[in-house]
């Protein structure tokens, strides 16, 4: 497991600086927090660490506090889910998926915890390079909230963030 904390007051042009966290295991912990409200619990199921670090930022661009656990492949995925039903492990309040994963694939995963009872009520989004038709319309017919391409630049970047956002607010999640 990684972990890093970002605080508000370890910034540059006003944008909070990464701190690099040292290697542990197979999954990464990271907060942020810049307000007292109590940060958004998200699972982050991504393999590719520089799409993680854009994640942070559109975040971070929009000041939502969050405690975010990212998991690196859809075996881990599953694993981390298991032990939220059977360890009593705290709910997350919102997950994001990749769909190209290793070992198992996003809309796997996706279709898998739709069908955990405790985890239906969970937003879930999807966020991913994929632009395949019969991939969204998979995603979309197994309970996914919302559906993102990856950000390829800064002015993408803002409308995922503004995007993350509002998703936020329309589900009670901030």
């Amino acid at each position: 497991m990684v972990i890093a904390s970002h605080s508000v007051g370890s910034q540059v042009n006003g944008r909070p600086i990464p701190q690099q966290p040292p290697e542990r295991a197979s999954t990464r912990e990271d907060r942020f927090e810049t307000s007292p409200r109590r940060p958004i619990q998200i699972v982050v199921v991504e393999d590719n660490a520089g799409d993680v670090d854009l994640l942070r930022q559109a975040l971070a661009d929009q000041q939502i506090a969050y405690h975010l656990l990212v998991l690196e492949d859809g075996r881990k995925a599953l694993s981390f889910f298991e032990g939220v039903v059977n360890e009593g492990r705290e709910l997350p309040g919102f997950i994001i998926l990749d769909l190209n994963l290793p070992a198992v694939g996003g809309l796997s995963v996706l279709e898998k915890i739709r069908r955990i009872p405790c985890l239906k009520s969970i937003p879930v989004a999807i966020l991913t390079s994929s632009t395949l038709p019969e991939e969204r319309a998979r995603a979309t017919a197994a309970g996914v909230e919302a559906y993102w391409s990856k950000p390829h630049s800064l002015d993408e970047l803002e409308l995922l963030g503004l995007s993350l956002s509002k998703f936020f607010r329309q589900h009670g999640v901030t």
